[in-house]
């Protein structure tokens, strides 16, 4: 019982840590496509 817990918290904490890395890095990538339209205006 206590292996699927932990599986379980795994996969979340793994989720959240993903999810905020892509929030992270998505959000400089779309800065910097956004940069580069406001250069080519």
């Amino acid at each position: 019982m206590t292996q699927i817990i932990g599986v379980i918290i795994a996969g979340v904490v793994a989720f959240i840590v993903g999810f905020t890395l892509q929030m992270i890095f998505g959000k400089k990538s779309f800065d910097a496509e956004y940069d580069k339209k406001q250069m080519k205006l």
